[in-house]
Parts: C-alpha cells; structure tokens; sequence
C-alpha cells in the first residue's frame, strides 16, 4: 500500500499538465457557477409596485395571503389569494408558488406593530435571506456537486495513467495525408516500399501465384532519416489506418503487467480498426535479446507478448506492422524470425549531395534568402547529415540571422550552423583564442593539402573559435560508388594523420587536436586488417569470426594495426614536407579568412 501511494504520488507531481488543465477547470467552473446565478437573478420576473395604503385597503379586504420581506430591505413581497389558494391548508400553502400575477411590491413600513397588525389580520409571514445569501446558497450547492464530480474525472485520468489495460500513449491517424512524392530521396527505400503497399491493397494479388503479404517490417537507420515518415506514406498509398506506438510509453510504466497490457490493447485496437498499419518506434526499447544486460523481467514479459500477439497475426492480411531501430544487433532473434520481421530495409542518411540539396530547398522554403546562398555547396560539405540535422541547421541559420539583426539568411549563417551542429557551440571572438587558432590551421591546413595530394575532393574547410573551445574541420565531397579500394582506405588513414604531421612539421611539437583523427584512423585500420581481407600478412580471414569462436585472442592484431599505423604516418609526414609550402600559404590565408570553400582551396593551391 505504502508503494502504491508513493508511485500514485509520483504520477500526480509529474502530471504538470493535468494540473494546469485541472486548474482551469475549477476556474472556468466558479465563473460558470458566477454566471447561472447572474442568469437567474437577472432574469426574475418583477412584481407590480403598490402603494402601502393601497396593501392597506387589500389587507382590510381579506386579499393578502402572505408577506415577505429581508431585514434591513426597503421593501416586501406581498402575495395574494386568488381562486386557487382561497381554500388551501396552511401546508399546501407553503409549498404553493405564486404567479407574478398573484404578487405585490410594496414599502416595508418598518414600525413595531406592524408583524402584529399582520398576524391579527391572519397573513403568514415570511422572512426571507438576503440576495447575497442566496447567490452563496445557490453556489454552494451547485459547488457540492460539481467540484466532487471534477475530482472523481481528475482521480480517474490519473489512474488511466497508471493502471494497467490503457493505451500506452498510442495514436491513431486514419489518413497520414503523407505519400511517396512527399519523401526526398530515399528512391531504393520507396520501390521497396512499394511492393508492400501493392499488396496490402490486393492480398489477393499475392495468393494467386502463392505468396503471402508479410507480417513484419522493419526499418533500419539512424534518428533522424525519416523512418516515421516512411511507414506513414505506406498507409497513405494504402489507404489503410495509421496506429502509431512509441516503445518507450509501453515500458515507462508505474505498474507490473503493464506493459505486456499495453501491447494487448494496442493489437485489440489494431483489430477494432483493421485494415490498418502498426507502427512501433524505438522497437529495441521493447524488443531486446531476452535476458540481457538491458532488460529485467518485466520487459521479457512485454517481449513475450508482443510475440505472442504476432503469431496471433498469421491468418490476417488486413493488419501489418512496420517498426523502426536504429540498434538492430540488440532484438532479440524471436523477433526478426520468419513470420515476423522478416523483412528488413535500411533507412540511411543521403549519401548523394543532390539528395541533400533538395532537402536544403525544401527546408529554406520559407526563409528570406541573400543573394550569396550556394545551396549545392551547402549539400556538399554536409555528407552524413540526415533529413532532421539539415532542419536543424535551417531553423539555426535563421536565429543567427535574426540574432545579428539581419533582414535575410546568409551564407555565413548557414555555414556557421553548420559548424555549430558539427562542434556543439557558438561562435566566438577569436582573440581568446589566437595560439589555439593558429595551431588548428596548420592541423587543417595539413588534411587539406593532404587530401589535394591524394585527388580528395574538398567541400569546405573551417577553422572557428566556438563555445566548446576552437574547432577545425576539412569537409569533404560523397563518394560516387559504396565500395572502397585497398588504396582507398589507406589514403583514409594518410589523410587522417595529416593533421598531426602538419603540427610536427610546423612546431616541432603536437597537441590532443588530433584525437578524433586518430580514432578515425584506428577504426579504418581494424576493419582493413580485420574484416576486408586487405593486409597480406593476416590474409583472406574475418578475425571477429576467429575471436567470437575463441580461436585467436582479442589483441592478436594489435601488433600488425601498430605496424601499418607507424607505417601509414611515416608516409603522411613524407608527402606533407615534400609540400609543405602548400600548407604554410593555405593556413595563413586560413588564419585571415577562418573558412573557405572548397573552389576556393583547389585554386589556391593550384596557382601557388
């Protein structure tokens, strides 16, 4: 009991925006209160208003069944027989309303005598609470039933939060309103997509030469490369229901067999509005290997029944389901078995610049551009970005440009959001940061002449002071084929230690600028001994296989990867001396300029 106060307790404090909501209820609910009884006051019929020698005469004549008046008031109510209440009981006369036909309004005389002359005449008299007592009467009762109802809706949302059996946050859309023309890029993703699509339209289509429509898709890619976007458009060309399920609301729960209800109700309601589309996002969340590191019993549980409810999917083909991960090596086998996600796609970020520069067209839609804007240079130096990171850099671009006072987006502002998304800061002044500066342009300058040596094509280099310290990048163009050579790879490395060269050549010393360099290298390094096949030592052989099935040890290449990496950087320091002229002017001109793009390097270096 003691635990279901405290997690009770916890949910009410986090639910901010129940409160506000609740608050504005109760407000909205006292003006309501405030205006009925306004209403009702306001709206009162008013009796005629008579003289108090004319109620005399009515008095003297039997007329007057009763008077009514409040203390301190000016005036009184007077009611009067008529055909109905001449023969009444004194009972019946009390619960007995008047019409305003039947009522008076007259002067309170005010003096000592007067409740016993009435009295003496046989006329009831009723004293009655002032307006202010009934407006508070009236409210106080409409109060004592709406406030305890208000309560009761508040206690129950809370507990439709907590309790097991509820939706676990999940949303249904019956049109997207998003197709395949909306999608930039992603043109192999599309036609596969396609086929799905045809057949969840036509089930039929498929049984006739004997194929069955999938269960299970899964989209495969980094944050950001519109995954979400993808499974909408197919329920969009569809034409089916869109359910929507983040993972991490089936797990964030306060209650044991919550998740597993949830996944329950999310596939009842599947049901209820088939033909329809389920798609669950961040599926790792829920769909780990069981029994591992990341989980607890509680996930398997939740596991267990999605894989359950799955299997219950077999015979249908009005209902699909498409998830999406971007950790594809955690899910747990069951679930990427044939019969459920048995179809795979991988999402990646544009690996074309013309792809990026539609979706830099697309996001700077709404900007007022200048006139110095290179939308095909901006898509060129931003290889790995992803649909959301050019968004991202948009949306930046336009703050810098408003934060400068600017009436347009300029070149500078978008190049400046990109070192900012790249970096993690803002730029500075460069003062606070001239020794630094001046080694990161020779650091730069050394992988920029490296990659002009060896035919790498440069998209922009920068070298900018910011708030996370001064950042330096050589950003280079995309590749026009997926596959890399041996001599490829280790024009990687050479480029890669360039950076470290330039700064031993220069200043006879080196600094940490070249860390990420040197992690870059490694990597490149281990997957051409290791995984390609490319090091005549090691030969034609996978070491992860020979490690993972404890043939070799995990350090066994260490040796060889310290030889080609001594090697590699030897051969980075050769070439850069031989042209180091080439990196002295390009670094002052660095050191003037801080960025300059790609045309501008290659002419540079070109002409000297």
């Amino acid at each position: 009991m003691k635990d279901f106060l405290s997690r009770l307790n916890d949910t009410i404090r986090s639910s901010r925006k129940a409160k506000i909501l609740a608050t504005i209820g109760l407000v909205a609910t006292a003006i309501l209160i405030s205006g009925i009884v306004n209403i009702i006051i306001s709206h009162q019929p008013v009796p005629k208003t008579i003289t108090y020698l004319e109620f005399v005469e009515l008095m003297k004549d039997g007329k007057v069944e009763s008077v009514s008046y409040v203390k301190e008031s000016e005036y009184m109510t007077i009611q009067l027989y008529n055909d109905v209440t001449k023969d009444m009981t004194l009972d019946e006369l009390e619960k007995y309303t008047y019409p305003i036909s039947d009522t008076r309004k007259c002067l309170y005389p005010g003096h000592n005598d007067f409740r016993k002359e009435l009295l003496e005449n046989n006329i009831r008299i009723i004293i009655e609470a002032d307006q202010a007592d009934k407006i508070s009467m009236l409210a106080l009762q409409i109060s004592s039933v709406v406030l305890p109802l208000l309560m009761f809706v508040m206690i129950i949302g809370t507990f439709k939060k907590i309790m097991p059996g509820q939706s676990g946050n999940y949303t249904i859309i019956e049109d997207t309103n998003i197709g395949f023309k909306d999608i930039i890029g992603h043109e192999e993703v599309i036609e596969s997509l396609k086929l799905i699509t045809k057949l969840l339209k036509d089930p039929s289509i498929g049984k006739k030469i004997g194929s069955k429509v999938p269960k299970g898709l899964l989209l495969i890619g980094p944050p950001g490369t519109g995954k979400t976007m993808l499974a909408k458009a197919v329920a969009h060309e569809a034409g089916v229901t869109f359910i929507y399920q983040n993972s991490a609301k089936v797990v964030n729960n306060a209650f044991v067999g919550t998740g597993p209800a949830r996944i329950e109700k999310l596939f009842e309601t599947a049901r209820n509005h088939a033909p329809c589309i389920i798609f669950i996002d961040e599926i790792d969340a829920i769909g780990h290997s069981r029994g591992s590191a990341r989980g607890h019993s509680e996930d398997d549980k939740v596991m267990g029944s999605l894989l359950q409810e799955m299997n219950g999917f077999e015979d249908r083909d009005d209902i699909f389901i498409i998830a999406a991960t971007n950790r594809v090596d955690s899910l747990d086998e069951a679930l990427v078995r044939s019969g459920r996600f048995d179809r795979q796609v991988y999402v990646n970020p544009p690996s074309d610049w013309t792809e990026r520069r539609d979706m830099f067209k697309y996001y700077l839609k709404g900007y007022s551009l200048a006139d110095d804007v290179d939308i095909d240079a901006l898509s060129k130096q931003t290889p790995h970005f992803t649909g959301a990171d050019i968004d991202v850099v948009c949306n930046e671009a336009g703050l810098i440009a408003i934060r400068r006072d600017r009436t347009s987006v300029s070149m500078e502002c978008l190049e400046e959001a990109i070192d900012q998304k790249i970096f993690k800061g803002s730029r500075k002044k460069k003062d606070k940061y001239m020794a630094d500066i001046k080694q990161i342009a020779y650091h730069e300058a050394g992988h920029a002449v490296m990659s002009h040596l060896l035919s790498e094509p440069i998209a922009r280099i920068s070298i900018q002071p910011n708030t996370s310290g001064v950042g330096g990048a050589v950003f280079t163009e995309d590749k026009d084929s997926f596959l890399q050579t041996k001599e490829e790879l280790r024009a990687q490395v050479i480029i890669a230690y360039a950076g470290r060269a330039a700064e031993e050549l220069k200043f006879g010393q080196v600094t940490t600028g070249a860390s990420n360099d040197i992690t870059k290298a490694t990597y490149i390094m281990t997957q051409y001994i290791e995984k390609y096949g490319f090091d005549e030592h090691i030969g034609l052989l996978d070491l992860s296989v020979l490690k993972d099935g404890q043939v070799i040890k995990n350090d066994s290449s260490f040796e060889r990867l310290s030889e080609m990496s001594k090697e590699l950087y030897k051969e980075s320091l050769k070439k850069l001396k031989a042209s180091f002229d080439k990196v002295e002017v390009l670094a002052n001109a660095l050191l003037e300029k801080e960025t300059m793009t790609g045309k501008e390097v290659e002419e540079l270096l070109l002409n000297y």
